[in-house]
């Protein structure tokens, strides 16, 4: 039902589309008291159910950055919670 899912991780989410998802369209939490890297880069992110992007978790330090959209999305377009510090840039 969500369109990706990602637990403790560091990497990279380029260029992909995340469109008309159930529920979020991309999950990013973190369950260890870790900072944890994720760069969400170039990706289009519209008209999901409940979330755009979702982001929860202490320590949880994603870089959003040069997304073509986040729009649309029922909910919010980025959901930040339980002391998560997502960095985000046009």
């Amino acid at each position: 039902l969500d369109g990706v899912s990602l637990t403790n991780s560091n990497g990279i989410v380029i260029l992909n589309s995340f469109f008309k998802n159930k529920h979020n369209g991309l999950i990013v939490k973190c369950t260890e008291n870790r900072e944890f890297n994720l760069k969400i880069m170039k990706n289009t992110i519209i008209e999901n159910y409940k979330n755009g992007i979702d982001i929860s978790g202490n320590g949880n330090n994603p870089l959003i950055l040069y997304n073509e959209r986040i729009a649309y999305n029922n909910l919010a377009g980025i959901s930040v919670s339980d002391k998560a510090y997502p960095i985000i840039k046009d």
